[in-house]
This record gives C-alpha cells, sequence and structure tokens, in this order.
C-alpha cells in the first residue's frame, strides 16, 4: 500500500512543466501592417511579431509554404508608412497561420 509520501511524488511525476523557450517578447501588431512575398504577392496581416519572428494571418488559405523554406519578405506598416525587408524561415503553417523566423 502506498504512502501518502509516494502518492504526491507519483502525482508530482505527471505533471508537466512548460518552459518558455523564446528569447524575445511577442506583440500584437495593429491591423495596418501587410507582409509581400518576394515576388510581390500579398500575403496577408502581421499578427504578432518579435525579436525572432513575426505570424502571418494569410489571405490565400491554400497557399502552400514547406517548415524550413527560406524567403525575403516586405512587411509595410501603412499607417506610418514603414518599409522592411527581412529574411525568413518557415516554421510552421497551420489554421491559415503562416510562422515565420528571422534568419
Amino acid at each position: 500500500m502506498p504512502t501518502a509520501g509516494n502518492e504526491s511524488e507519483a502525482a508530482g511525476a505527471k505533471e508537466t512543466k512548460y518552459t518558455n523557450r523564446r528569447r524575445f517578447e511577442r506583440r500584437p501588431v495593429s491591423d495596418e501592417t501587410i507582409a509581400y512575398h518576394e515576388n510581390g504577392g500579398r500575403l496577408g496581416l502581421v499578427t504578432v511579431a518579435g525579436g525572432g519572428g513575426m505570424a502571418i494571418r494569410l489571405e490565400n488559405a491554400g497557399a502552400r509554404f514547406t517548415p524550413g523554406e527560406r524567403f525575403p519578405v516586405s512587411v509595410v506598416e501603412t499607417a506610418g508608412n514603414q518599409k522592411n525587408r527581412f529574411q525568413v524561415r518557415v516554421v510552421y503553417l497551420r489554421d491559415g497561420s503562416l510562422g515565420l523566423e528571422f534568419v
């Protein structure tokens, strides 16, 4: 028969701790920030960004990207008329959202 100490240990062994491995905080981005593919096609709205990358809500839900794929992307903030270009690597594509890492 297990003792109370053993039950505690067994219960604790089942708990999984989440470790945030992100080096940079992700921040929401205004609806006025649009990402464009290197070929000039509009990818969609940037939803969050941080020092390590960004997520885009794709306009074309059928768009195909492969994890690890690299390409330049331009990000335009229409409110401030700012335009920046980044080299990115695809991290994920799910539920109409494209996760990109700056490289």
